[in-house]
């Protein structure tokens, strides 16, 4: 699992959509990447439950539930063929 926390008013967040669009095509059927809106309910839940100080916010985790990677800003990420 993969969240993305969020905001539809930060200029980062609506930058790096492209990037995490890619990002969930190259690991379609591997993981699950999760978008909750900080400007709702339910991401401003999410991001009090895994400490979530600004977005956005990627967090990866294990099958197991640990946290595997933490990373805020805009994303670098690199797609594998």
């Amino acid at each position: 699992m993969v969240p993305k926390v969020y905001s539809v008013s930060c200029t980062i967040c609506l930058i790096s959509n492209h990037s995490v669009d890619a990002m969930e095509s190259d690991l379609e059927g591997e993981a699950v990447v999760l978008r909750p809106n900080l400007d709702e309910g339910v991401g401003k839940q999410t991001a009090c439950r895994f400490g979530v100080g600004i977005p956005p916010t990627f967090v990866v985790f294990l099958a197991d539930g640990g946290e595997r990677h933490r990373a805020s800003g805009l994303p670098n990420i690199t797609l594998t063929a």
